[in-house]
């Protein structure tokens, strides 16, 4: 029976850390599709999955956040080949005890167990629906004896909800799901009775119990259930009480391979309404005053003396009483390397339960190499102790899906004689495992919004707008996509006539494209003084271009030469289109009028450069 006692307290004591109420592993697993539950913005890769009871998720821990096994059992110092012994022994360590409890000590167990649940993809957006129960049980106590505060929760109900996250792009995924909560059992014990040793022995304060069932029960008689004459089959399909929840989330992807995720979680209350009853026990005792408690007329004992004198119970049957669930923040943050087929994850996760926030942080290191494989390591770097690691598994193997995941696996164990391998160093271990049937992937490796299974143009880089294929977007259709494209709004014409930019090419350089330019050997001279087609300027039309003509303003009517002047074929220095005497002799150069016709300046009749005589008198 001592062995029985010891093993029970060292199961409660040890395992989990339960507070957490949820598998922080599963948070950065990208192919389970109850990641949602951590955060309903999450999208699982199929594109539909459904799970039934019991096999679709289960999720289970016991445990507390304050005490693991060698706080409370160990090897006896003075004889470590004997039994083990227990804190309170002689040789234990007490003290070493009292350090490990913290000040508020959270001890409890939870069982979330899936009856129905699928969820599909519509473009963007996913939709998941949602039926489970959950069933929690939860101690809180103060370490301080004289605070007197602690409180005990049971909650038993029914979880049906409807999710919904959608990619508003690339970068931002929201997601939300309201639930009906079903109530079918509650307790509660809110104790508030206080301890004061300065002058001798006071005990004061209340003591509150209420419970609320789907049949009417009472304390004293049990056997009331079944001689009650109620219908034990219709009561249990009424509620015991009724309410709502939700839960809200949202990603961001702070630069392609950092993602920063939050949601609020478990945010809802109940009204419980049926069969309830409450009883608050009022306690005045002061050891100072005890004598006259000793014996009361109707008492046949001193104790029972002392207890009526001492503790007062009202009770009261029906009315309404409401409970909220325990909300958890959990923001989480991704790095990821090798294109995210490696990633670095790091998740805080703060609850609430009874007005106390209670924090986590976990680590962890997730492998997905593929769209059917996801394999994660973590680390709990507050509830845990450094012999903890937490461990996921998710694999598809057709159209089945299985993942199995914990926070806490022991990974030192102490063997005390007929206790075999005892996990010594843990305090919690969260389990959830499920199957589920599963079509359609929507792994998206190169993260450009198309699945790997109708991508046809991989390895896209991050934020890069692409067509339903996966091709990275031609807006211009130059044959360079726009992330790239330099010179967006290339016109049709130039047709692939672009450099890897996405810029027209200009092959000799002059600043007119090639698909414009209809004389593409423009020298580099010409640099500068070209027209809208590419081709050199000739400002003055001579045939000669801008950039060799030595005479830019020749007039339209003259002939010019391959300099752009105007031609003089006799040289006689008066141009052709001038010329009215062409054929002027070498002799005679110089010797021209305006005209070209030889000079006769005493009107002889005899040109100037024969006139030997000249001067003659008319």
């Amino acid at each position: 029976m001592k062995k029985l006692l010891l093993y029970i307290l060292v199961l409660v004591s040890s395992y989990s850390s339960l507070v957490a109420q949820q598998v922080n592993t599963l948070y950065f697993m990208d192919n389970v599709p109850y990641r949602n539950k951590l955060n309903p913005a999450f999208q699982p890769l199929n594109n539909f999955y459904f799970g039934l009871t019991p096999i679709g998720y289960t999720g289970f821990g016991i445990g507390n956040n304050s005490l693991t096994v060698k706080d409370i059992i160990y090897k006896d110092p003075l004889d470590p080949d004997g039994p083990p012994i227990t804190f309170l022994h002689p040789h234990g360590n007490f003290n070493n005890f009292l350090k490990a409890i913290r000040p508020n000590t959270l001890i409890g167990t939870n069982l979330d167990l899936n009856f129905l649940a699928m969820g599909f993809r519509t473009g963007n957006s996913y939709w998941n629906l949602s039926v489970a129960g959950k069933t929690s049980f939860q101690l809180m106590a103060s370490k301080y004896i004289s605070d007197g505060h602690w409180g005990l929760d049971f909650s038993s109900y029914l979880e049906a909800g409807l999710g919904y996250s959608r990619n508003w792009n690339d970068r931002l995924s929201i997601g939300l799901k309201a639930k009906y909560l079903w109530g079918i059992m509650q307790g509660q014990v809110n104790n508030d009775v206080k301890l004061d040793t300065s002058d001798g022995l006071k005990i004061s304060g209340t003591t509150n119990l209420k419970l609320a069932s789907p049949l009417e029960l009472n304390p004293t008689d049990l056997s009331s259930i079944i001689t009650g004459g109620q219908d034990i089959m219709t009561e249990l399909t009424k509620p015991t009480g009724t309410g709502l929840g939700l839960d809200l989330g949202a990603t961001w992807k702070i630069i392609p391979n950092l993602t920063l995720s939050a949601a609020v979680v478990d945010l809802g209350m109940i009204n419980w309404t049926k069969n309830t009853r409450s009883y608050t026990a009022t306690i005045q005792f002061d050891s100072n005053d005890v004598t006259s408690q000793l014996f009361s007329p109707n008492s046949d004992s001193i104790m029972s003396g002392i207890l009526e004198n001492a503790i007062g119970v009202d009770s009261t049957i029906g009315g309404s009483y409401r409970t909220y669930t325990d909300p958890k923040l959990n923001v989480g943050l991704e790095f990821g390397l090798v294109k995210d087929k490696i990633t670095l994850g790091l998740l805080s996760r703060t609850m609430m339960h009874r007005g106390r926030m209670f924090e986590e942080v976990t680590t962890s290191l997730n492998l997905k190499p593929l769209s059917w494989f996801d394999l994660s390591t973590s680390y709990s770097l507050m509830n845990g102790r450094w012999s903890n690691v937490g461990a996921g598994l998710g694999l598809r193997l057709g159209f089945l899906h299985m993942f199995l995941g914990a926070d806490y696996v022991p990974m030192r164990f102490v063997r005390y004689n007929t206790f075999n391998y005892v996990p010594s160093n843990t305090k919690g271990v969260n389990l959830a495992l499920g199957f589920n049937i599963v079509f359609g992937s929507n792994k998206d490796s190169d993260k450009d919004g198309v699945p790997d299974r109708k991508d046809k143009y991989p390895g896209t880089p991050r934020h890069v707008a692409v067509d339903k294929k996966g091709r990275a977007l031609d807006t211009d259709n130059d044959g360079v996509p726009d992330y790239q494209d330099k010179c967006p709004g290339t016109p049709p014409e130039a047709g692939g006539y672009v450099d890897s930019n996405g810029c027209p090419l200009d092959t000799d350089g002059d600043s007119i494209p090639n698909y414009k330019d209809i004389c593409p050997d423009t020298p580099e001279a010409a640099y500068g003084r070209v027209d809208t087609t590419g081709c050199p300027a000739d400002t003055d039309g001579d045939g000669a271009p801008d950039y060799v003509d030595k005479c830019p303003q020749t007039p339209k009517n003259a002939i010019a030469d391959k300099n752009g002047c105007p031609l003089d074929t006799d040289s006689d220095g008066v141009a052709d289109y001038l010329d009215k005497c062409p054929g002027t002799p070498v002799q005679a150069r110089g010797a021209v009028d305006s005209t070209g016709c030889l000079l006769d300046s005493d009107s002889d009749s005899i040109p100037d450069y024969l006139d030997k005589c000249p001067g003659t008198p008319v």
